[in-house]
């Protein structure tokens, strides 16, 4: 019993792990520290400390939970959306999980919505003659990050956890996708700061989730 536990244990941590995000994006781009997530009240947490979410702690999937939760959508490993239930576990499974729950997911970012990255898939803006190790945004377990603003051309500001360093960053990249969690499919891209994860305006209207 005590081993099948542990199975168990190892396998959720697993899914629900993060990891891969370089420092730099394809074109040379530090990624911008930043205080601790704003208000995520994990930020101090070590080693493989599972979120109340079911995410670990300082991954980009708890961090992404985090937010969603503070905005007041209900998220979790098992979220029920309009079309029913998806499973949330990896962040390269967070498109497929959306869809199943009927959560609308494009290619045009809108405040507040979720920057999705598969396993080893690099941002739109990433050239392909870049060395591997530059140019890929997401490692074996994929990425997500939150869109605070929308710039005029296109790129977006994220927030995100993770960077192979366990802490909070900003941004400006490209995502492949962008997952539209409680937000409505036909949200609006303003280009306008949503202000800091947590903060009451942070994420535009919300439809449940």
């Amino acid at each position: 019993m005590v081993v099948a536990r542990l199975a168990v244990l190892l396998l959720v941590l697993a899914a629900a792990w993060c990891h891969g995000l370089p420092t730099a994006d394809a074109r040379g781009h530090h990624l911008r520290p930043g205080p601790p997530g704003g208000v995520y009240p994990l930020a101090t947490d070590r080693g493989l400390a599972l979120d109340p979410w079911g995410f670990v702690a300082r991954q980009c999937t708890s961090y992404a939970a985090w937010y969603l939760n503070a905005r007041g959508v209900p998220f979790g490993l098992l979220t029920r959306g309009p079309a029913g239930n998806g499973l949330f576990t990896s962040a390269g499974s967070w498109d497929d999980a959306a869809l199943a729950a009927g959560f609308p997911v494009r290619s045009t970012p809108a405040v507040g919505s979720i920057a999705q990255w598969n396993p080893g898939e690099r941002s739109p803006e990433a050239p392909w003659g870049a060395p591997w190790g530059a140019a890929r945004e997401a490692g074996g377990y994929g990425h997500v990050a939150v869109v605070q603003d929308v710039l005029p051309n296109g790129s977006v500001l994220v927030s995100e956890y993770d960077g192979e360093d366990g802490t909070f960053h900003e941004r400006v990249t490209r995502a492949p996708r962008y997952l539209y969690v409680g937000l409505p499919g036909d949200a609006a891209a303003p280009s306008a700061r949503a202000g800091r994860p947590g903060a009451a305006a942070a994420a535009g209207p919300d439809t449940g989730g």
